[in-house]
């Protein structure tokens, strides 16, 4: 070969060569790219959810925060816990300290005995005593009453 045609062919060969190394660093970028995006949607966290069903359990009274209850016709309960049920006409679940005397009348079952009415915790003891509504339900229907309550035989409860 001539010196001539030597140097066209490495020129040629080196060209090509240069050609092919740009091919290769130009995939090996792209592929480093699509690592990078796979990698970054692997990191990224999933949506929170509040159990792995994807169900969220509302179950105490903290849980039904004013703002959950929007329906008019729904009301809070810390029965069990917490709870949304629909609004009674009348409830009460005696949270304060003392019977609330605008929902309810407070009186003796019998005249010759009285003792004080004492609200703790929810419940009420009425020894001796009796609750009746202030409201008139005469003309309510239909009619549904609910309560739990503990009776007492001897003065000890039953």
């Amino acid at each position: 070969m001539q010196n001539h045609q030597k140097r066209v062919w490495r020129t040629s060969h080196t060209y090509q060569g240069a050609r092919y190394g740009l091919r290769v660093m130009g995939a090996l970028f792209v592929l480093a790219l699509i690592a990078a995006a796979v990698s970054a949607l692997l990191a990224t966290p999933p949506a929170a959810r509040a159990q792995q069903s994807s169900t969220i359990v509302h179950d105490t009274v903290a849980d039904f925060t004013p703002a959950c209850a929007v329906n008019t016709g729904l009301t809070v309960s810390d029965a069990l816990g917490g709870e949304l049920r629909l609004a009674a006409t009348l409830e009460d679940y005696f949270t304060g300290a003392a019977v609330d005397t605008n929902r309810w009348l407070v009186a003796n079952a019998n005249t010759w005995y009285s003792a004080p009415v004492t609200v703790t915790n929810g419940v009420v003891d009425l020894t001796g005593m009796y609750l009746r509504s202030q409201m008139n339900f005469a003309t309510t229907q239909p009619r549904f009453f609910e309560t739990r309550a503990l009776a007492r035989v001897d003065g000890r409860n039953a």
